[in-house]
């Protein structure tokens, strides 16, 4: 009750999920930072491509390489790392 109060004075909504790895929106937004970095890796976008089409076309406000270099290389591959570690995630390996 305590949290949700302090959730609701930040003006967040709060999500209730079960004992997991790692925050819902990070089991969901790491795997896909993770497969931008697949693309970059084998030649098939480029940096500004891969941006711009995630604003343009997936109305994103930012698009994966920029949002890891706001969120931070060093944090993304360990998140990445923790969500591939839990079996039940089936996450890929971080690249």
């Amino acid at each position: 009750a305590r949290a949700r109060a302090v959730v609701e004075r930040l003006g967040k909504q709060a999500v209730e999920c079960g004992d997991r790895t790692g925050f819902i929106v990070n089991a969901l937004l790491f795997p896909y930072l993770n497969r931008a970095l697949d693309l970059l890796d084998a030649g098939e976008a480029t940096v500004a491509t891969l941006d711009l089409a995630l604003k343009s076309v997936g109305g994103q406000p930012l698009g994966p390489v920029r949002l890891l270099d706001t969120v931070g290389t060093d944090v993304a591959l360990e998140v990445q790392r923790r969500l591939h570690e839990d079996p039940r995630l089936k996450a890929q390996a971080p690249v």
